[in-house]
């Protein structure tokens, strides 16, 4: 039904066709009524998760992976979870790095550091405090990756 009303209004739009009769466009309105409809809750939730490890791994099984939660309301916020390596890893910001205002106090952070193996791996988790362009950039490569 949407290729159908795409179809339509590209002809109509850039071949001068005719436009559908009344009855045709009652049905693409109701069809884009449905799909809006359909989707609403999704809006409503604000909420998503997105997670990542290695491929053909499941997150559990996986040695280093991370999930990015992204809450859309009230306003946008991109939460960093994960197991990473050292090397991934720093107290100071550098070149082509992101910022992360960690969330646990430092009372928990010996049990944080529990979940590692040998320590060779860093859990991580926090807000991350991004520029405007670098939101816009790790969301477009959220959005990439996911199928």
């Amino acid at each position: 039904m949407l290729k159908a009303l795409l179809d339509d209004r590209n002809e109509v739009e850039y071949a001068d066709a005719k436009p559908p009769s009344l009855e045709r466009c009652r049905e693409f309105a109701e069809a884009v009524w449905y799909l809006l409809r359909s989707t609403d809750s999704l809006l409503k939730v604000g909420r998503t998760e997105v997670c990542f490890s290695k491929e053909g791994e499941d997150q559990d099984d996986s040695e280093y992976w991370f999930r990015l939660d992204i809450e859309y309301t009230p306003t946008l916020t991109l939460t960093l979870g994960g197991r990473f390596p050292p090397s991934l890893v720093s107290q100071e910001r550098l070149p082509q790095s992101m910022e992360l205002e960690v969330e646990h106090p430092e009372s928990e952070a010996s049990g944080i550091l529990a979940w590692t193996k040998n320590w060779s791996e860093r859990p991580v988790m926090g807000t991350l405090i991004l520029l405007p362009e670098e939101r816009k950039a790790v969301l477009q490569a959220v959005f990439e990756a996911v199928p």
